[in-house]
């Protein structure tokens, strides 16, 4: 990742390295989003032999849906807002663990947002050769708001 891409990056997220988990913002807007992660032995979750465990991309769609939440307050004029992941649905996978030197491109949907910080996102992978998708329900306090500790 170059430092401009993750300046890129740290701009709509709160996250940071090591937990900063997508190498590249790629496009989006305020409903939906598009980010690059990269799958190698020095990922956070690289188990020897078998790659990153297809759970734990939870994390890396968490983190494309909060492009959206970071896509909304640049346009506000805002703080980037923290976000916590509550759950997930639907969550199907066609591989029980993502190789090294693969290049996952995701893709985050806003299905749901309410005024209380509310929602729900569709994410996949846009991969022809490896399919995951789940539903993503988050809360984000609304700007103002008290933020929990």
């Amino acid at each position: 990742m170059s430092f401009h891409e993750q300046e890129a990056l740290e701009a709509l997220l709160p996250h940071r390295r090591p937990m900063l988990l997508l190498d590249r913002f790629v496009d989006g807007d305020v409903d939906w989003a598009r980010a690059e992660a990269r799958i190698d032995e020095q990922h956070p979750f690289y188990e020897p032999g078998e790659g990153v465990p297809s759970w734990a991309l939870i994390e890396v769609f968490a983190q494309t849906a909060a492009l959206i939440g970071g896509l909304k307050a640049r346009a506000d004029q805002v703080p980037v807002p923290q976000g916590f992941l509550l759950g997930t649905r639907r969550f199907a996978c066609s591989v029980s663990h993502i190789p090294a030197d693969t290049n996952l491109l995701l893709e985050a949907r806003t299905a749901f947002q309410d005024s209380n910080g509310m929602g729900a996102y569709h994410c996949r992978t846009l991969n022809e050769d490896l399919a995951l998708e789940c539903v993503l329900t988050v809360f984000a306090p609304p700007v103002g708001a008290e933020q929990p500790d």
